[in-house]
């Protein structure tokens, strides 16, 4: 069970993008959960789509992906949410969205399962926004928590390829021990996560 904690320091370099939608495009028949406090879609005149950064609508609806959102922070983005959600349902995208009760949604988690298996989490700092999760400048200096299971070799792949694309001075790789971590493995530990923030009482449904 592999971890890394991803630095970034520099406007072209943007892991935290990379492994996400490198890790959807991997396999098809997946459920991917992606919590943010904000997704910029034409927020307040920009032009900007996170929707199609690096083709992330097209690579959803290829690989077949049920895309469960979660946000967001205030009510003054839930207009570009709202933009978010209805131009991944105009590209044929499986999204199931809510918003938390009260807002104040600030957390950023990233949840890939596959076979009802929790096997990829990133957890952190970058939100879908145009400084966090383009590769644009200027960008924001974010830090990110990488977990995953090696054991499936396609999607360890494309994280060590990732990394040998990149300055590692700037990424942390060690190893989590479940037995330093109440023995919970990997898969665990991102299920408690996902129960927390899927818990029905905080969430209300955007209906279609």
């Amino acid at each position: 069970m592999n971890m890394l904690i991803i630095l970034r320091t520099k406007k072209n370099e943007n892991l935290f993008r990379d492994i996400m939608i490198n890790s959807i495009d991997s396999m098809n028949d997946k459920t991917a959960y992606l919590c943010s406090g904000f997704f910029q879609e034409f927020f307040k005149g920009s032009t900007y789509q996170v929707s199609t950064e690096s083709n992330f609508d097209n690579i959803l609806r290829n690989s077949k992906t049920k895309l469960i959102t979660l946000g967001i922070y205030n009510n003054s983005w839930k207009p570009s949410y709202l933009y978010f959600i209805r131009n991944l349902e105009r590209k044929g995208v499986n999204i199931e969205p809510y918003i938390v009760r009260g807002f104040k949604w600030h957390a950023k988690i990233f949840i890939l399962e596959k076979n009802r298996k929790n096997i990829l989490g990133i957890i952190g700092s970058s939100n879908l926004t145009r400084k966090a999760f383009s590769s644009d400048y200027p960008f924001n200096y974010e830090c990110d928590v990488v977990l995953w299971d090696d054991s499936i070799k396609q999607l360890n792949s494309i994280i060590l390829e990732n990394l040998r694309k990149r300055d590692i001075k700037d990424v942390i790789k060690t190893t989590y021990l479940p037995k330093e971590n109440l023995d919970l493995s990997i898969h665990e530990r991102l299920e408690y996560i996902k129960n927390l923030f899927m818990d029905p009482e905080k969430l209300i449904r955007i209906e279609k």
